[in-house]
């Protein structure tokens, strides 16, 4: 029930007033492995605007959000199509990739 008590953020990438981004995040319920922790999910660049850093630059902010919010790590659940993405803002893969309802996703970490 913790996760139902944090607040949520969500961020929005806008380019000449166009929504073409977004994400959200929110505290989790501490896990030993990584300490108290931050839920990035909900990853979305518009595709006429994919390829532009938009992506990245949205975890980051989400990143960046958990440290001003003091957790310790990032966790998310990425597609596999979306890794090079979460590589590039400091991710690292925590689990293998598996099939899930979403596609083929795996779970994957970043401590800040």
């Amino acid at each position: 029930m913790y996760n139902k008590t944090t607040r949520v953020t969500f961020l929005g990438y806008y380019i000449d007033g166009k929504l073409c981004g977004v994400n959200s995040g929110h505290g989790c319920a501490e896990v030993p492995v990584y300490g108290n922790n931050y839920r990035s999910r909900g990853l979305f660049v518009h595709e006429k605007y994919r390829g532009r850093g938009i992506g990245t630059a949205l975890l980051l902010a989400t990143i960046e959000q958990a440290r001003t919010e003091n957790y310790k790590s990032v966790w998310s659940y990425p597609k596999n199509t979306s890794w090079d993405t979460y590589n590039r803002a400091g991710f690292t893969l925590a689990s293998a990739w598996h099939d899930s309802e979403t596609g083929t996703n795996a779970y994957a970490y970043c401590i800040l």
